[in-house]
């Protein structure tokens, strides 16, 4: 589904690796921060990682950050209840 909206198989694995060199540095602690909320299920995550998020990234930009992640994950739980795919349909199949 991802390549359908324009992203590239690139993106997707620069994605799923997370690797900093491959973003700018405030790009990444968003990410960063954005796959620690979701591994605590949207509790706010805590760690190293948290604090320097917290110092780098302005307080109106991460208040808009946990806004979008809290709609994104309602979609998510939406999309998985009511509008389940074929698993032939794999949307993140890298190969």
């Amino acid at each position: 589904m991802s390549r359908k909206t324009g992203i590239s198989k690139e993106e997707i694995a620069n994605l799923y690796t997370l690797k900093q060199k491959n973003f700018n540095y405030t790009e990444w602690l968003i990410l960063k921060y954005a796959r620690e909320w979701t591994l605590v299920k949207g509790e706010n995550p805590s760690g190293d990682i948290v604090s320097e998020y917290e110092t780098v990234v302005p307080e109106e930009l991460r208040r808009y950050i946990d806004k979008l992640l809290r709609i994104m994950i309602f979609a998510n739980y939406f999309g998985n209840k009511f509008l389940r795919r074929k698993k032939e349909n794999d949307a993140c199949n890298l190969n």
